[in-house]
C-alpha cells in the first residue's frame, strides 16, 4: 500500500513512483490554487456546499496555502479493496483513497478528475464540519474548479445522488464518499471479441447511476442491452472523455438497445434512473469478426504465416440478448499455397467453410458436438473467406486457427509433386505478372490414356505437357479466356505440366489431369 499527502507531496514520496500521479497531485495544486484565489470562489462555494464554518471559507478564499491546511493522506489500494471504485474518501481518516486500475488505466485527465472530486469531500468536512452536504458534492465541486458545464439533468443528478460506500483497508471496512461517476466505473476489462458480458445491478433514487468502463482491443461490433426493468432507466455509450456516443431512452420498462462499431480504445457504458427504482440486466457483446463477407474481418495476407482469433456465436446468449449466427475472415494469398485451418476451443457444436471470393464453398467442416473442426487444402494465390457459423441454435466461443505455406512451383526443380496419377486430380491456382509459371510432376506406372482439361480463366492462359527432361510432348495455346485441354496416350514414367499466361495476362484457373 502506498502513501503519501496531496501537501507534502514530493519525489522523496513513495507514491512518486507513479509518475503519472505526482503529475496529477501536482496538477490538482494548480488548479485549487487558482479557484481559491479567484473573486467567483465565495459564491460557488456556498452553491457546492451546505456551509455552516463560514470562518473556515473567509479562511479559504482570503488566506489559501496548503500550508495551512491538514491535506489528506493518498493510499491506493487494490482494485479488490477499492470494490470496483477508483477513488474515495474517508473523513475519519482524512485520506484519499485510490485504486492500482485508476493507475494502470494511463489517462492522466481521469485520475485528474478523481483527486479533485475527492479533494472536494475534503472540503466538506472544513466548511460543513461533523454534517455533509446533500448529494456528491465531490462531483459538483470537481466540475465547478475545472469549468465543466452541467445540463439541469446532470446537476439534478449530482444534487440528489448518495455517495456513500464502503471499501476495504488491511481488513478494515470504512465508510467512504466514492467517485460515483466515470472516475468510479467498474472495470470490466478488455473486449477483443468472444463473447457476452452479462451485469446484474440496481439503480434508484439511492443510486442514480451505474458506470461500466471496458477497453476494445481491435474493431468490434458492439452490442449492449438494458433489460429486466421494474421501472424506467436509460443507457448511455460514453468514449474515454465521457462524450455520449450513442443512447437509448426508451420508456418505462421496455428494452434499451445500442448498436455501433467501435474502434479500439477506452468506452463507459452508463444505465441511469430515469423514474422510479429498478434491478436490471445488462448485456454487451463484442463482435470482432464481420457477420457478412461485405463486412468480413480482414487478416491481411497469410503467405507463410498462421493467425490466431477468439471469437463467439450463437444464436442467442444465455439471457437471450445477443444474436451473432455468422464470423466471416477474409484473407488473401500473394502466391499458391498449403492452406490449413483448425476451429477449436467450442462448448458447443461450432461448424466452418472455406470460400472463394465469390462466396462459393471450396471445403468445409462440419463434425458434430464440440469436436474440433479442420480444413487442409491447397489454394492458388486471391482472395477467400472463411466462414464460422452455430450448428442449430447452439451458443460457443471458439479459437480459430488459419496458416497457410507457399509452393514454390515455378520451376520443373520446384514444381508440385502430386505422385503416381490414377483417377482425377483437381487443381485451383494463379498465374500472372508475379507467377509466370506453375509446374506439376506426376508419374505412371503404366501406359495410361492422359487427359488435361484447364478452365475457370479470366484471361489468356495457355499449358504445356512436359517429358521428364522438359521437353514438349504437346501443348493448347488457344486466345481468351477460351478453355485448354490436351488428350495423348503415355507410357510409364514422369511428367510436367506447366500452366503460363499468355503476355501480360493475369488469371486464376482450374486444372483437372486424369490417367
Amino acid at each position: 500500500m502506498e502513501t503519501s499527502s496531496l501537501q507534502n507531496f514530493d519525489s522523496s514520496s513513495a507514491v512518486n513512483s507513479y509518475s503519472q500521479l505526482g503529475a496529477a497531485v501536482l496538477n490538482v495544486q494548480s488548479q485549487l490554487e487558482e479557484f481559491f484565489t479567484s473573486s467567483n470562489a465565495p459564491t460557488q462555494l456556498e452553491y457546492v456546499y451546505d456551509i455552516t464554518d463560514f470562518a473556515a471559507k473567509e479562511a479559504l478564499v482570503q488566506d489559501y496555502s496548503l500550508d495551512g491546511l491538514n491535506f489528506p493522506q493518498i493510499e491506493v489500494l487494490s482494485e479488490q479493496a477499492m470494490g470496483g471504485a477508483l477513488g474515495a474518501y474517508a473523513t475519519e481518516q482524512n485520506t484519499i483513497y485510490l485504486s492500482e486500475a485508476l493507475l494502470e488505466l494511463g489517462q492522466d485527465g481521469v485520475l485528474t478528475r478523481v483527486l479533485l472530486e475527492e479533494t472536494g469531500h475534503f472540503f466538506d468536512t472544513l466548511l460543513n464540519p461533523g454534517g455533509d452536504t446533500a448529494g456528491d458534492e465531490g462531483e459538483l465541486f470537481q466540475n465547478i474548479v475545472m469549468g465543466n458545464s452541467l445540463s439541469i439533468s446532470e446537476l439534478t443528478r449530482i444534487q440528489s445522488e448518495n455517495d456513500w460506500g464502503m471499501i476495504d483497508v488491511n481488513g478494515t471496512s470504512i465508510f467512504v464518499e466514492q467517485d460515483n461517476s466515470l472516475g468510479s466505473a467498474r472495470y470490466l476489462g478488455t473486449f477483443n471479441g468472444g463473447g457476452t458480458y452479462s451485469i446484474y445491478d440496481y439503480v434508484g433514487s439511492d443510486d442514480t447511476n451505474d458506470y461500466y468502463r471496458f477497453i476494445v482491443s481491435n474493431n468490434v461490433s458492439f452490442s449492449v442491452d438494458l433489460t429486466g426493468l421494474s421501472a424506467d432507466a436509460d443507457l448511455q455509450l460514453l468514449n474515454s472523455s465521457g462524450g455520449v456516443i450513442s443512447s437509448s431512452t426508451a420508456g418505462g420498462t421496455t428494452t434499451d438497445r445500442i448498436r455501433t462499431t467501435l474502434s479500439p480504445g477506452t468506452y463507459y457504458a452508463r444505465v441511469y434512473q430515469y423514474s422510479g427504482n429498478t434491478n436490471y440486466s445488462l448485456a454487451m457483446m463484442a463482435d470482432a469478426a464481420g457477420n457478412s463477407r461485405e463486412t468480413a474481418r480482414n487478416v491481411g495476407t497469410l503467405d507463410n504465416s498462421t493467425q490466431y482469433f477468439y471469437d463467439f456465436v450463437g444464436s442467442r446468449d444465455t439471457n437471450n440478448y445477443a444474436n451473432d449466427t455468422n464470423d466471416y475472415y477474409r484473407f488473401s494469398l500473394n502466391n499458391s499455397s498449403n492452406f490449413r485451418l483448425s476451429l477449436s476451443g467450442m462448448t458447443a457444436d461450432g461448424d466452418v467453410q472455406l470460400l472463394n471470393s465469390s462466396g462459393s464453398v471450396i471445403a468445409s467442416s462440419v463434425l458434430g458436438g464440440s469436436s474440433s473442426e479442420s480444413i487442409n487444402t491447397t489454394l492458388g494465390a486471391g482472395t477467400y473467406f472463411v466462414r464460422v457459423y452455430p450448428y442449430s441454435t447452439v451458443t460457443t466461443g471458439y479459437t480459430l486457427t488459419l496458416g497457410a505455406s507457399v509452393i514454390n512451383d515455378n520451376s520443373l526443380s520446384a514444381a508440385r509433386n502430386i505422385g503416381t496419377l490414377s483417377g482425377t486430380r483437381n487443381f485451383t491456382d494463379f498465374v500472372g505478372s508475379t507467377d509466370t509459371n506453375d509446374y506439376y510432376r506426376f508419374s505412371l506406372n503404366s501406359t495410361r490414356n492422359f487427359r488435361l482439361g484447364l478452365n475457370g480463366m479470366s484471361a489468356d492462359g495457355d499449358v504445356q505437357l512436359l517429358n521428364s527432361s522438359g521437353g514438349v510432348i504437346a501443348s493448347s495455346v488457344l486466345g481468351g479466356s477460351s478453355s485448354e485441354s490436351i488428350n495423348t496416350t503415355l507410357g510409364a514414367g514422369t511428367y510436367f505440366v506447366r500452366v503460363y499466361p499468355f503476355g501480360g495476362a493475369n488469371t486464376n484457373y482450374n486444372l483437372s489431369l486424369t490417367a
